[in-house]
């Protein structure tokens, strides 16, 4: 189970800041800097904001998306969030 960040280190606090706090809240959860990605099939969870959905791969076991930016329209349907069906459906109802 992995957690990864696409651009939150570039635009919040920087790559260890992110690490060291989650690593204080969920010492169990391996937290990935993009582009750091490894074995895709590890990441459930991606937390972003403004990321560039065509050049990060489909992640397989995505269970959940995290977006520190206003709205889901640019990335609720794009071929690398497919498999999120659950993240989609909920953020489908928190924008109706």
């Amino acid at each position: 189970m992995a957690l990864l960040i696409v651009n939150l280190d570039r635009q919040i606090g920087n790559a260890q800041a992110w690490r060291d706090n989650f690593a204080k809240q969920l010492p169990d959860l391996e937290i990935r800097i993009w582009p750091e990605v490894n074995d895709l099939e590890d990441i459930e969870y991606l937390a972003f904001i403004r990321p560039d959905f065509d050049i990060i791969p489909p992640l397989p076991n995505l269970k959940a998306m995290f977006s520190r930016s206003a709205g889901v329209e640019a990335f609720i349907d794009h071929p690398s969030c497919r498999k999120s069906r659950s993240a989609r459906s909920s953020l489908r109802g928190a924008t109706r």
